[in-house]
């Protein structure tokens, strides 16, 4: 594991990821021009997947699009947690419901996340987690 006070104090950018169950479900592609992850999805059952490296505390963004057209039973996530083998395993992020890309779990959209990517954001430190949102 890098050294940690490093990693609180600059971006370190995502590079590789793994499917941590269901792999054949879960396909990436990772293009390392662009830094852009794509996942897809298929209809067999959920999958999950996580960054390779463990951080402690830091700014954690994402640009995401919501994926269009049909997605009847995808719960999609971006969420920052505790490594699964802590207990109990503590998170806290953003979730995107099935059906309707205008709603989020907590909050009414005004836009529909299908339609372009928005910029997603989770500052997590020792003492509290706070969610941001900025639509582009």
């Amino acid at each position: 594991m890098a050294d940690q006070q490093t990693q609180i104090h600059q971006t370190v950018l995502l590079k590789e990821i793994y499917v941590e169950f269901n792999p054949e479900a879960c396909t990436h592609k990772m293009e390392t021009e662009t830094n852009e992850i794509s996942v897809v999805f298929d209809e067999r059952c959920g999958s999950n997947w996580r960054s390779k490296a463990e951080y402690r505390y830091g700014t954690f963004g994402a640009k995401i699009k919501f994926p269009a057209g049909e997605t009847t039973g995808l719960n999609f996530n971006f969420r920052v947690a505790s490594p699964m083998h802590y207990r109990p395993i503590h998170s806290i992020g953003f979730n995107f419901l099935a059906t309707d890309n205008s709603r989020e779990q907590v909050h009414e959209s005004r836009f529909d996340c299908s339609e372009e990517f928005h910029d997603y954001e989770i500052k997590w430190s020792k003492d509290f987690g706070t969610k941001y949102r900025t639509l582009i």
